[in-house]
């Protein structure tokens, strides 16, 4: 059996102390530390997370809803925030939308489900969105990322598109230009 207790015996220590090499490494010597985690591989022995995370009431898990991965925005920006979750001791839980309301709210709640320590959302629309208003009141942390909401307060991380392209097309009007064209490809894309 591959349990923690299996583990303890064959590397010789208490089940506390082969819990600790797995919870709080830093906390044992370098001997002992290698002794947990060569029995650990030996009998395929892997922490159970999901216990560790009821136990400590603690997730090390965020949830990340983009409306599609074939947009290089929301590629880099999920790549980036790996990156980030990763180097904080977090992992990400990732699911998209394809921009429709109804599947980010079945998305968020299979997220809720998993215990996710926040969420990250690109939602459709932030001013409509029935969602947001619910996670708010449960105290549930998020973040909006791509989409400002113009009549609520959610936290966001956002480029302002609108003002974007004002400012730019003020700009090339400055310069002299007359004929601006702007091309854009599918709503989805952008």
């Amino acid at each position: 059996m591959t349990d923690l207790i299996s583990v303890a015996r064959l590397a010789g220590v208490s089940r506390a102390t082969a819990a600790r090499a797995f919870s709080d490494p830093h906390l044992l010597k370098p001997g002992t530390l290698q002794k947990v985690l060569a029995a650990s591989e030996q009998i395929g022995f892997r922490p159970n997370h999901i216990a560790r995370q009821l136990r400590t009431q603690h997730s090390t898990t965020l949830g990340v809803l983009l409306p599609s991965l074939l947009n290089p925005v929301f590629a880099m920006q999920l790549q980036a925030m790996e990156q980030q979750a990763r180097l904080a001791g977090y992992g990400l839980l990732v699911a998209t939308s394809d921009y429709q309301a109804e599947r980010e709210a079945a998305i968020v709640e299979h997220m809720l489900h998993q215990r996710v320590a926040g969420l990250v959302l690109t939602v459709a629309d932030a001013d409509s969105s029935a969602l947001l208003p619910t996670l708010a009141a449960a105290k549930m942390p998020f973040v909006l990322t791509h989409n400002v909401p113009q009549q609520h307060e959610w936290p966001a991380l956002c480029v302002d598109n609108r003002k974007a392209i004002a400012e730019a097309t003020v700009h090339l009007v400055s310069l002299g230009h007359r004929h601006i064209v702007m091309g854009c490809g599918p709503y989805a894309a952008i």
